[in-house]
């Protein structure tokens, strides 16, 4: 095989540089992964667009089910509430609290989870209010952000929340954890509705609690029931509605197993036609939203998605709450609307209904509990239970602040793929303990710590037999099985156990291989990541500190990405206690094969990518059709919300040219002398095109190839050129006439890449405006 002296790529992007990677096979022994793409649910996306109309937030990412079983299908008993039949003194659960404050009902709702579930699985009592926890500082902590260091969310509190806000909030070290309420009085959150100047009261509080375990039992719209319709002749046809059984089985199991799930779904208690005063029951309608007569103008819009219709409401969800029992037998007659299914042609009452513990306080409902009916049309929305431990004497190293924001998919062109994640302690420290999300069920998970790495800079070539001879073994949170690879028995953010922990001090990796013998070659594995937004925007990725397998020689890594450069670090988590092992535990063999630079051996790209962005559900139509004929729409990137990208698949650099840093550090300036001088840009703003010049100064760099990318205002590829430079006499060449009219491409940042033998070299970025 050929290897090329020097390789330069050009790339022009606006925005951000994407982290993808391409598909192609060189020879027969570099396999290069597939494209990177960046997903987040339509749902999310539509809130980004208007924040402030919202005040329980769609969760960013969708959580798979198990394809063999995507429900619990169990026998459960008619009647259930956990506060008497859990086998616990009915005293030993939490008395019902006001939010007070519109917009924290997320908090109020995973909380009161936390607290029952505590008393359910921990044998827990909170007789004495010395153990009830703060919602507020959940609420403050998750809302707040200064210029100092503490940085989570840009909005205000009255905008909400949802469960990824929740988990990201229980799983953290630093103005997180759960904290008892006489440690966080919530008289002090009103200071943070305001300027919020004082932010000093968040931080140094002990945590109340590990969580080890979150369960993400249903998805938005996947509510205890369900809409049935079939599409014809352009039209939608054959409506029906009727309980959604395997939900509903759903969410009881993790009633009982948890003690309470909390739940969201579109309240409206104060229309007078859908919640009874008298018997403290509520339900929706169906039909209203159907018919577009449901309050606040909210109906059913239907869209096409991946060749599927599927529907959501202009507003799916509003309030969250905590289910903690049901009734199958709860009548009919105590709601004002009364429960009904359609099965096209007859309407037919329907009993049953869920036991809600709401936030509005215990003079309200039945004691502040009211019933929902399961024929509502939104309850059990993004249903989560939670599983914790007492112990919190641990550090907790992560770089994914504000938590689940999106999800990251990798083509399984290696029959796998590998997540590599570099943390720094100060001092020796026994890592006991790795958190990471499950957002697909049937993945196995297996991890690898090197503890001693010969290189900081970046991952190690990592051979298949090295990593399974070095893997850790791993207690399941959820069923306490401890083995060298783990399938979860549910999605959501689970936290490993090592059997042995294994002393750090300074550097170390963690590497998670994620596998499926069911997927093929273009399958992808989705891996759970932290972004900036609009929401977010204070949040900054970390540069060479999250990696992804990027290219195999044989069974051998070889390659790396730095998946920043998507936009994204990886929601991975490090527990350590604060003293050390003796003895020291082995770090990995050092004969382990050093790190390669495979850049002179990729060539570049034959052909431009087209695979079109990847989102989980289409933005809804800009006028939402009810039942009249609809018309198959595809994200726009021209109405995309302002926000960072969500990312597609495009090129990316061969990683082991990133910049050598540590997770703090500037990039470190290339020993060698400057390559190239600075790329002139020439915009003709008449017919929308764009000239660039680049200059050698460097005669050693004679082989090159061009790849110039243009990307909208909002990260998405719209346009690809890719031309081999050929310099002329004067060093220079030239890449004219790339078109970008018609694009809403408004940036354009010129990045500059070489490989001068094992130094890494990155000229800064020059950027342009197109408007």
């Amino acid at each position: 095989m050929k290897k090329l002296k020097s390789i330069v790529l050009l790339l022009v992007f606006a925005i951000v540089i994407t982290g993808s990677g391409y598909a192609e096979s060189i020879g027969a022994d570099v396999i290069y992964s597939g494209g990177i793409v960046a997903e987040q649910t339509g749902a999310y996306q539509d809130y980004l667009k208007n924040p402030s109309a919202y005040t329980v937030i769609p969760e960013p990412v969708e959580f798979g089910k198990s394809e063999s079983s995507a429900y619990l299908e169990e026998v459960m008993p008619e009647k259930y509430n956990t506060e008497t039949d859990a086998g616990k003194d009915k005293k030993d659960f939490p008395a019902v609290r006001d939010q007070n404050i519109d917009g924290d009902c997320w908090a109020f709702a995973n909380t009161a989870a936390q607290e029952y579930s505590n008393v359910v699985l921990n044998n827990k009592s909170y007789k004495n209010d010395n153990e009830i926890l703060s919602e507020y500082h959940m609420a403050a902590a998750m809302n707040y952000t200064n210029d100092e260091g503490y940085k989570t969310f840009t909005w205000d509190n009255k905008t909400g929340g949802n469960t990824a806000m929740a988990v990201a909030y229980m799983s953290r070290e630093t103005g997180g954890g759960s904290v008892l309420l006489k440690d966080f009085d919530n008289s002090k959150y009103l200071k943070y509705t305001g300027d919020r100047t004082d932010y000093s009261s968040l931080l140094g509080i002990d945590r109340a609690g590990k969580l080890i375990s979150q369960e993400s039992i249903t998805n938005l719209y996947e509510g205890s029931s369900v809409l049935d319709y079939s599409y014809e002749d352009g039209s939608i046809k054959n409506i029906k509605y009727h309980k959604n059984e395997s939900v509903i089985n759903a969410i009881k199991a993790g009633i009982m197993k948890y003690g309470a799930v909390a739940v969201s779904y579109l309240s409206n208690e104060s229309h007078d036609g859908y919640y009874n005063s008298k018997t403290g029951a509520y339900c929706g309608s169906w039909s209203d939203l159907l018919n577009g007569t449901a309050p606040d103008n909210n109906k059913v819009s239907f869209y096409q998605n991946d060749g599927s219709i599927k529907y959501k409401f202009n507003t799916p969800t509003n309030h969250a709450v905590t289910l903690i029992g049901w009734d199958d037998n709860y009548s009919y007659t105590n709601f004002k609307t009364k429960p009904s299914s359609y099965d096209g042609k007859d309407y037919n009452y329907e009993n049953g209904a869920w036991i809600v513990r709401n936030s509005w306080g215990s003079d309200w409902a039945n004691d502040g509990y009211e019933y929902i009916s399961y024929m509502d049309p939104t309850i059990g929305f993004s249903a989560s239970g939670y599983k914790f431990s007492d112990e919190t004497d641990e550090n907790i190293y992560s770089y994914d602040y504000v938590g689940l924001m999106g999800s990251i998919s990798l083509k399984n062109s290696f029959g796998c793929t590998y997540q590599a994640i570099r943390f720094e302690t100060s001092g020796k420290e026994p890592l006991k303990s790795i958190g990471l999300y499950a957002l697909d069920m049937d993945d196995t998970f297996e991890i690898m710590v090197d503890s001693s790495p010969k290189d900081t800079s970046l991952p190690m070539n990592l051979s298949e037999s090295e990593f399974k001879n070095n893997r850790v073994n791993l207690k399941d949170p959820d069923t306490g099985v401890i083995s060298k690879s783990v399938q979860f028995s549910s999605p959501g953010y689970k936290v490993l156990d090592l059997a042995a922990p294994i002393d750090v001090n300074g550097s170390f990796y963690i590497y998670v291989r994620q596998s499926n013998d069911s997927k093929t070659s273009t399958d992808e594995y989705r891996i759970a990541g932290c972004t900036k937004g609009v929401n977010a925007s204070y949040y900054q990725p970390e540069k060479n500190v999250c990696f992804y397998s990027s290219s195999k020689r044989g069974d051998t890594i070889n390659g790396w990405g730095d998946i920043y450069l998507s936009g994204y670090n990886w929601c991975i988590k490090a527990y350590t206690g604060s003293n050390s092992l003796k003895p020291s535990a082995s770090p990995l063999p050092t004969t382990s094969p050093t790190q390669e630079p495979i850049a002179s051996e990729s060539p570049s790209p034959t052909s431009a990518p087209t695979q079109e962005p990847v989102v989980s559900e289409s933005p809804s139509p800009t006028s939402a059709p009810t039942l009249e004929p609809i018309v198959s729409e595809s994200p726009n990137p021209t109405s995309a919300p302002t926000q960072e990208p969500i990312v597609t698949d495009s090129l990316t650099m061969t990683p082991t040219f990133a910049p050598v840093v540590s997770p703090t550090a500037e990039p470190i300036v290339s020993p060698y002398p400057e390559k190239f001088g600075e790329p002139e840009i020439v915009v003709n703003k008449a017919e929308q095109t764009v000239d660039v010049t680049v200059t050698r100064v460097d005669a050693s760099c004679e082989d090159s190839a061009v790849l110039v990318g243009i990307y909208n205002s909002n990260g998405i590829l719209v346009g690809f050129r890719k031309i081999t430079s050929v310099f002329d006499e004067n060093g220079t060449f030239m890449i004219s006439g790339v078109e970008y009219g018609g694009l809403n491409a408004n940036t354009l940042k010129v990045f500059i890449w070489s490989d001068m033998g094992d130094i890494p070299y990155l000229d800064s970025p020059q950027s342009v405006d197109l408007n």
